[in-house]
């Protein structure tokens, strides 16, 4: 397994709790932050909200 660093955060750097959070998913390419942090019910997301791609292999799998 290997590890590749992005970004190195020294000691000497004032950052605060959010701009680390901030820092993090930037770099992970996430884009709506507070919909990350606060994901909506796992109950009220149907397929419809999937993208398309996703639906052809649901449809793979289910004639498996």
């Amino acid at each position: 397994m290997k590890i590749f660093f992005k970004h190195e955060i020294k000691r000497t750097d004032k950052l605060t709790s959010k701009e680390l959070v901030d820092l993090i998913l930037k770099h992970r390419q996430i884009k709506n932050i507070k919909e990350f942090l606060n994901p909506p019910p796992p109950l009220s997301i149907s397929l419809l909200d999937f993208n398309p791609k996703y639906k052809l292999y649901l449809n793979k799998v289910i004639k498996l």
